[in-house]
This record gives C-alpha cells, sequence and structure tokens, in this order.
C-alpha cells in the first residue's frame, strides 16, 4: 500500500457519508410523518403532542432514536472534511469544522430527547390515576424541555451552526469547475435560507410580522442536494486519484 491509498479511502469514506447521510436521514424522518405528524407536531398544544406521543408505543421511540443517529455518520464526515480535500481557505474550514461538529451535537441532543426525556412525561400524562393537577405540572416540565432542548438547541442554536459550517465550507473551497459553481451557488442559499428560517424557533416566543415556517424545510431540501453534491465532489477526488 503506497502513501496515497489510505487518503483515497478516507477521501472515499468522507465522501460516501456525505453522500448517503441526506438519504438515509429520509428513513427515520418518513417514519415520523407517517405516524408522527411531524414537524407540524412540534407546534401543537403539549397536551396532543404527549397524548399522540403515547400512543404511538416503542416504534414511535425506535424512528426518534435512529433520527438522532443518524447524524453521527454526518458528525464523522464533518470532523474528517479538512483531511481530505484541498481547501483554498484552509484556516477558514478548520474554523467551521469546529461549528460544523457542534451542530451536530446540539442536534443530536435535541432529538434524543425524545427517547430519554419525553417517554416518561407522556407515560405518566395518559395515566387514567393522574390528577389534573399532576397532567398542569407535566404540561409545564415538557414544555420546559422542549423549549429549552428543541427549540432553543436543536432548532435555533443547531440550525445557526449548520448555517455557518455550510456557508464556510462554500468559500473555503476552490470553485474552478461548473460543478464547483453548483456547489458553492445552493450551499450559499441552503445557509442562507436556514439563517431565515431562525425565525420559525423565534415564533414560539415572539410575534413576528413574516411566517416563515416553511423555510427550514426548503433550506433542509436544498442543503441534502449541496451535501450530496459536496460528497460526490470528495468521492470522485479519490476515484481521479486512481487513475
Amino acid at each position: 500500500m503506497n502513501e496515497s491509498e489510505p487518503q483515497r479511502h478516507a477521501q472515499k469514506l468522507v465522501g460516501g457519508a456525505l453522500f448517503a447521510f441526506p438519504l438515509l436521514i429520509q428513513i427515520p424522518y418518513g417514519m415520523l410523518i407517517a405516524t408522527y405528524e411531524y414537524p407540524a407536531i412540534l407546534r401543537q398544544p403539549a397536551e396532543a403532542i404527549l397524548t399522540k406521543f403515547a400512543a404511538g408505543g416503542p416504534s414511535l421511540i425506535a424512528a426518534w432514536y435512529l433520527y438522532g443517529a443518524a447524524i453521527l455518520p454526518l458528525l464523522l464526515a464533518m470532523a474528517a472534511l479538512p483531511g481530505v480535500v484541498r481547501a483554498r481557505r484552509a484556516w477558514l474550514l478548520e474554523a467551521v469544522t469546529r461549528v460544523g461538529v457542534a451542530s451536530a451535537v446540539v442536534q443530536m441532543i435535541g432529538l434524543l430527547r425524545w427517547v430519554f426525556a419525553v417517554p416518561p412525561l407522556a407515560a405518566a400524562f395518559v395515566q387514567p390515576a393522574t390528577t389534573a393537577e399532576a397532567k398542569a405540572a407535566i404540561v409545564v416540565s415538557f414544555n420546559t424541555q422542549h423549549q429549552l432542548f428543541g427549540v432553543m438547541l436543536g432548532e435555533h442554536l443547531g440550525q445557526l451552526l449548520l448555517a455557518a459550517w455550510t456557508i464556510g465550507v462554500v468559500l473555503s473551497l476552490p470553485v474552478h469547475t461548473m460543478r464547483d459553481r453548483v456547489r458553492f451557488g445552493l450551499g450559499l442559499l441552503a445557509g442562507t435560507l436556514f439563517l431565515i428560517g431562525l425565525g420559525d424557533g423565534l415564533a414560539t416566543v415572539a410575534t413576528l410580522p413574516v411566517n416563515v415556517s416553511a423555510v427550514p424545510g426548503i433550506a433542509f431540501l436544498i442543503w441534502s442536494v449541496w451535501c450530496c453534491v459536496l460528497g460526490w465532489t470528495v468521492w470522485r477526488g479519490a476515484e481521479a486519484a486512481e487513475l
């Protein structure tokens, strides 16, 4: 094995992870859409969220676990990206790598609360013996963790850091070919829309002049295409080195 082969293997792993992540994440995401009215359920009253969650049973908890765990390959790819690409601004790519890893971690925390924090609250809420006073206390507990770990960490901070990572990667990589220009435009657009979409979370605590609830979904769709293009570029870099 010559010295370049480990580098090419690393490129293929990182490129494959970046390409596959937007596709694989659709599996648990689709499960939650079908069984839990996700993501619309997030903005419903706590009583409705808890009741529907309790009715979902172990399969719903498993879907949330898969959703959170699916971010791990992206986290590892983000961390390894500076080592497998030639950046025109290496210092910028190194800086935003820490931002990207932080984004993945806080989003995993936000998603995994549905596995470790919400189930006992939902189970207690639907118990026939639970009094009205106890239900009111459960609702307060749920809303607190929902705003803290869901809206603030998972949605707001996670999305803000993901936007910064995406824009940073876009600005750090060279732009020579048409594919590079497409990658540049898609990443810049996705990152900008992520920033605009932060208003969706802010709308849970303040009245905004414009409804941006649809923007995060559009941003993620564009970002998914960008991530696939980035992954394919990294993968093809390894393939080209073998020719």
